[in-house]
């Protein structure tokens, strides 16, 4: 049975049919009544009896990467949100005098990752062999992932993220992901405010970032709306000609 506006698809139904050879595709009339009406019922247990009748899951499992690029599930697939707190607290390190460790968290597989959790000794002399480090995970009923590692009386934190995309983010998405997640945190710490640092970091991530010429111009533009600077003008113009926007790049430049 099919719910939703997306069923009247057919590019979503020829595809179930070839998949399902022998199964038979129902669609209701009316869509989205159904749509509404489960969303109501789920509102009514939810909000008036406090039992919460939908058990998200995971949909793919968390890993982290040890020596030698060797993937180690940390979170299964399928595991029920929100979890308790994971504790893996059976790494060590392998060798006297590495300056960093370097765990990174991956989602699914090796190339689609989400953090490098980088603990930084607070000795020349460096992390001795066999220091133990602990890694602590959890996912909340936000969906948003908290991590934390530490090793020698040093921690480190990364910022909570919902890990659970729809697919795989390419470099230059990670690279304005995270210098939009910075500008987020700066512009929190100032009451609200987005900070000039953030903003700019921001622009600069969008500006090298091929095909993001109008992200990068509207950046800059509220950059230059909060801290006023008449050099950026003919930037704007050049990065909103670079989107195909060539009347506003013209009030720009004039």
């Amino acid at each position: 049975m099919l719910i939703g506006g997306s069923s009247k698809n057919p590019y979503v139904q020829t595809a179930l049919k070839g998949y399902f050879t022998e199964s038979e595709l129902l669609v209701p009339r009316d869509l989205q009544t159904h749509v509404s009406s489960g969303a109501a019922l789920h509102s009514l247990i939810y909000n008036g009896f406090n039992k919460n009748i939908i058990k998200p899951i995971t949909s793919e499992p968390l890993l982290a990467i040890t020596k030698d690029n060797t993937p180690k599930v940390i979170l299964r697939a399928g595991t029920q949100i929100p979890c308790d707190l994971i504790v893996i607290d059976e790494l060590i390190t392998d060798r006297d005098g590495q300056q960093a460790i370097e765990i990174p968290i991956c989602l699914g597989n090796i190339n689609k990752m989400l953090y490098n959790m980088k603990i930084v000794s607070s000795s020349p002399a460096g992390f001795k062999r066999n220091t133990q480090v602990k890694l602590e995970l959890e996912v909340t009923a936000d969906k948003l992932l908290k991590a934390r590692a530490s090793a020698a009386g040093q921690s480190v934190f990364a910022e909570p993220i919902n890990p659970f995309a729809n697919r795989e983010l390419s470099t230059n998405e990670r690279i304005v992901l995270r210098a939009e997640r910075q500008a987020n945190i700066r512009a929190e710490r100032n009451g609200g405010k987005p900070a000039k640092k953030g903003l700019e970091q921001l622009y600069r991530a969008c500006k090298e970032s091929s095909g993001n010429n109008l992200r990068a111009a509207e950046t800059l533009e509220i950059l230059n709306r909060l801290y006023p600077n008449s050099n950026n003008f003919n930037k704007l113009g050049v990065l909103y000609s670079g989107a195909g926007l060539e009347e506003k790049a013209f009030e720009y430049f004039k």
